[in-house]
């Protein structure tokens, strides 16, 4: 009885060692993308702002 008590909950340990190490691959994968589309969502914030900067009309120049 014990040794196939043993067995069962070795083969369950296993199993669950297997779909944590899958969930941790799929996280840093989640992760990886997540700091690379903030990179570029960053990169696209700059550019707007710089382009903002260089074509912004000073408010003293405004007339109603």
């Amino acid at each position: 009885m014990e040794a196939s008590q043993s067995g069962w909950i070795g083969t369950s340990a296993a199993a669950l060692v297997a779909l944590i190490q899958g969930w941790d691959a799929e996280a840093a994968m989640l992760s990886a993308r997540l700091a690379s589309d903030g990179t570029g969502l960053d990169a696209t914030g700059r550019a707007y702002a710089s382009t903002d900067a260089k074509n912004a009309v000073p408010l003293t120049t405004i007339t109603v």
